[in-house]
């Protein structure tokens, strides 16, 4: 009988250890959810933090309560006493990973859709920071365009020099179709990427409206030399007409 009171004192023991430790990781891992919870609700509160810095964040959230979800399926599947019985006192305790175990599969689904929108609007800046990249170097071609006109025109005849004044107009249309994109884009990212690269975007429309005014200022002057070209090469189909009839009329 001695020996049966000591090995089922062993096993109180050994069951209220385990017991403690259990709770402890109960408590421990309530107190991860918990913070889990607090830091969803962060970033829902703060759009205007850059969707990178946002991108990483779910991503930390969802690593721990990856590692939550492991903890209690391993405690719901520890045994906590010697015997199967449901008067043992850690039946609150089963109760208790139950309800854990629900509100970190709520919490799982909440980061999955929080990611899922963050990751789409994080590809929607990288798209932004591209195009912006992009215009930049159009429109350092464009200014280079413009440097060459102002050097002087050259053209083989009239046809070529229509063509030039149809290529510089196309050219200069893509270039505002370009800032329309942009404009359009800028509307749909996110604030914190939209203040990231507000003084960069504003530096580039004031950019394209100074060579807008230019690139129409060029068009206009070849506009006007087609239109003395074409006289000149009417005046001189005249002459040619005159001096053919008058040779004509000669003995």
């Amino acid at each position: 009988l001695e020996q049966q009171a000591v090995s089922r004192h062993q096993e109180l023991l050994e069951e209220a250890r385990r017991k403690r430790e259990a709770e402890e990781a109960l408590a421990g891992l309530h107190a991860q959810l918990q913070s889990a919870r607090h830091k969803l609700h962060q970033l829902e509160d703060n759009p205007q933090q850059d969707v990178h810095t946002q991108a990483q964040q779910v991503q930390q959230v969802q690593e721990v309560l990856g590692e939550c979800s492991t903890d209690l399926a391993d405690l719901a599947r520890r045994p906590v006493t010697a015997h199967s019985s449901t008067s043992s006192p850690w039946v609150s305790g089963a109760v208790q990973v139950g309800g854990l175990s629900s509100e970190c599969a709520e919490l799982e689904r909440a980061a999955a859709r929080h990611g899922g929108a963050v990751g789409a609007a994080a590809g929607l800046a990288r798209q932004y920071e591209v195009m912006l990249a992009e215009y930049a170097h159009f429109l350092e071609t464009a200014q280079a365009k413009l440097k060459s006109g102002d050097g002087g025109m050259t053209a083989a005849d009239l046809k070529h020099f229509r063509a030039q004044l149809d290529a510089h107009n196309d050219f200069f249309t893509d270039l505002a179709t370009h800032q329309g994109v942009l404009a359009s884009l800028v509307e749909q990212v996110d604030p914190g990427t939209r203040c990231e690269f507000h003084e960069s975007h504003q530096r580039l429309n004031t950019l394209t409206q100074l060579l807008q005014d230019k690139a129409s200022v060029h068009a206009g002057k070849m506009e006007t030399l087609i239109d003395d070209w074409e006289e000149l090469e009417q005046e001189l189909a005249d002459l040619q007409a005159w001096f053919e009839d008058t040779c004509g009329t000669l003995p």
